[in-house]
């Protein structure tokens, strides 16, 4: 029994202790390189307001179902490092409950589920006022299936994952320690085991104060199943702060 804990504590030191002293070693070689180099180093905590409507299409029974979800709180932390005055490594994580409006018991089993998405890649200033983002992210998908057994009611499924995305900003608006504009994404094709020919785009405004900026933004989706076609309306309002080092 012994020799279990001890190996146990091996492995919990080896896994969590030693990734967590090379996340901190990494942290604090950015910090050294700032002081040396100016500052180069972001952190964004945010909050975002998320509602989404899900519908999903049988084209053989010619019918279709549709699941809301309304002001779902997710939080998340952005950071960015500086390698030139026109590209940045940006880093991208958020989390949160979304459940769906089941007063009319439409859904069986959870009427929720866990998103998590974690987003990597560059930002490209070609001009003080617009800027290009290429981004792999790692994502949940949502879809459901008809659970015959159960009165026809959607059985949520979600999973996870990968697609690219790019994102263009244009400022409209600059002066007084203030800017505004929008953006515009897309993703392209993309799948997952159960899932596929996802694509989506998004736009959205955004108004930046010092370090205040407030955004809200609208994504569509398309996806596929093998049983049903899905398309997805989101809309998200965003707050948040950035801390520079």
């Amino acid at each position: 029994m012994s020799l279990l804990f001890f190996c146990l504590n091996m492995y919990y030191y080896n896994n969590v202790i030693i990734s967590v002293k090379k996340i901190l070693i990494f942290i604090s070689m950015l910090l050294i390189v700032n002081t040396a180099y100016g500052k180069a180093f972001r952190i964004t905590p945010y909050i975002s307001l998320y509602s989404t409507t899900l519908t999903g299409t049988d084209d053989a029974l010619n019918a279709d179902g549709k699941l809301v979800s309304n002001s779902n709180l997710l939080t998340g932390l952005k950071m960015s490092y500086s390698l030139s005055q026109a590209f940045n490594l940006v880093f991208d994580y958020s989390t949160g409950v979304v459940a769906y409006d089941n007063t009319q018991e439409v859904i069986s089993g959870d009427d929720s589920y866990t998103r998590s998405k974690i987003s990597l890649g560059t930002r490209w200033i070609l001009h003080p006022r617009v800027v290009f983002k290429f981004l792999f992210n790692i994502d949940e998908e949502i879809g459901f299936i008809i659970d015959t057994a159960n009165d026809n009611k959607a059985l949520l499924e979600a999973e996870s994952i990968n697609y690219f995305s790019i994102y263009y900003d244009q400022i409209v608006f600059m002066g007084g320690g203030m800017y505004s504009g929008f953006f515009i994404g897309y993703s392209p094709n993309s799948s997952s085991d159960t899932y596929f020919a996802r694509t989506s785009t998004e736009y959205g405004l955004f108004f930046v104060l010092q370090g205040f900026r407030t955004s809200y933004k609208i994504e569509n989706k398309t996806k596929e199943s093998d049983d049903l076609k899905f398309t997805e309306d989101d809309s998200a309002l965003e707050l948040s702060y950035t801390f520079r080092f």
